[in-house]
């Protein structure tokens, strides 16, 4: 952080995150997902969940940027774009960030630019970036809508056939290729699950390879 104006607003913008996740935990509800996407030379991340005021992330953020800019910390704050667009009551809002040349790896998954979404909702707050995160985050909304409320309070799930498909890209090691191929044929047997649930007075993980 570059000056001490700068970590004074970063400072204040933590401690307003940190009002809003005590005000969501005193409502008695945590619900929210994650996902890493990977495809050959391409990932995606997504995330979102219930907050108790989204209407407030979105003020902060927006107050934010308004002191940074004030503050002089950075030409990347003009690319931050709010309200670009609303979707089932969740408003859009976007930022785009240069990657630099020598960051070659990273300009293979993302491109020149990496895209980033945000969305803030009455009670909901969104993020995605990579190619196509727009997309990716409304269908994420679309299926948060319709979530089947069931289950095991804390789900994690790995494919690593994906991971080794996306490894073999950027490697030249055959092993890792191989495993890849094979993978594909799995049939979904290439997953490891951790599940949690509750018991009295903790939690009991499984962990199913």
């Amino acid at each position: 952080i570059p000056n001490d104006q700068v970590r004074k607003l970063a400072k204040e913008f933590v401690s307003s995150m940190v009002d809003i996740l005590l005000a969501t935990v005193d409502t008695g509800k945590l619900n929210g997902g994650a996902a890493v996407l990977l495809e050959p030379e391409v990932v995606r991340f997504v995330a979102g969940g219930y907050v108790a005021d989204g209407r407030a992330v979105e003020a902060e953020l927006k107050k934010l940027v308004k002191m940074a800019k004030e503050a002089e910390a950075g030409a990347e704050l003009d690319a931050i774009k709010f309200n670009v667009a609303k979707y089932n009551e969740v408003d859009l809002h976007t930022f785009t960030a240069a990657i630099p040349e020598n960051e070659r790896d990273a300009r293979r998954v993302f491109g020149e630019r990496l895209d980033v979404v945000v969305g803030t909702g009455p009670q909901s707050t969104y993020v995605a970036f990579g190619k196509d995160c727009m997309t990716l985050l409304k269908q994420v909304i679309d299926d948060s809508a319709s979530a089947e409320t069931s289950g095991p309070p804390i789900a994690f799930t790995v494919s690593l056939g994906k991971i080794l498909e996306f490894a073999s890209t950027f490697q030249d090691e055959p092993a890792v290729g191989v495993l890849a191929e094979a993978l594909k044929n799995a049939a979904g047997k290439d997953k490891i699950a951790i599940t949690g649930t509750g018991i009295d007075h903790g939690i009991r993980y499984r962990v199913e390879v």
